[in-house]
């Protein structure tokens, strides 16, 4: 609750959490928060959605329109912008 209040990272949160590293490993949380793993098969869904090589298309796209992020704006911001809107 503490990242969700006040901001941070919450990969940094557990392993400065002694009571958390001691049952995992640092190397086990880090692989939780690897998005590699959890957007492996994102190419083929958007294949399979809007049809063969759509996720090309969209990969294309996306990198002539995403704008890199700056810094965080103060102490407290994380960077993490809420999307549930």
């Amino acid at each position: 609750m503490k990242v969700w209040e006040r901001g941070g990272n919450f990969l940094d949160a557990l392993l400065a959490d002694k009571e958390v590293t001691r049952a995992l490993p640092e190397k086990m949380l880090r692989a939780q928060f690897d998005l590699d793993y959890h957007l492996k098969h994102v190419d083929t869904i958007f294949d399979r959605v809007f049809g063969k090589g759509s996720a090309k298309k969209r990969a294309r796209s996306l990198a002539c329109t995403q704008r890199p992020q700056g810094p965080a704006k103060s102490p407290g911001d994380s960077g993490r912008r809420d999307f549930r809107r």
